[in-house]
């Protein structure tokens, strides 16, 4: 039972890490727990990627109802999508 335990943690622990560097998750993650419209340059200050990186995630996530964006000015600002981020807390206990 010990050893399963330990198994258990261990990759557990891999998988935070794992996600920890995920930018589609991060970014999810964020976007549910601001819930409102945020710039692109805070978002990606908020999440730890460039700029572009996140960028091209926003466009991927938007193309699935995750995500949307609006640009007014030279600024970009993004909000969650039509579709319930699986991460949220109402897809939990759903």
């Amino acid at each position: 039972m010990q050893q399963q335990l330990v198994k258990a943690n261990l990759t557990f622990e891999y998988l935070k890490k794992i996600l920890s560097k995920d930018v589609k998750f991060k970014t999810l993650i964020f976007l549910d727990s601001i819930g409102e419209e945020v710039r692109l340059d805070n978002l990606s200050k908020g999440v730890g990627f460039p700029q572009d990186t996140v960028q091209r995630v926003i466009i991927e996530l938007s193309e699935g109802g995750f995500a949307s964006s609006r640009k007014e000015g030279r600024f970009v600002y993004v909000s969650k999508g039509a579709h319930e981020s699986p991460f949220s807390l109402e897809a939990a206990f759903a």
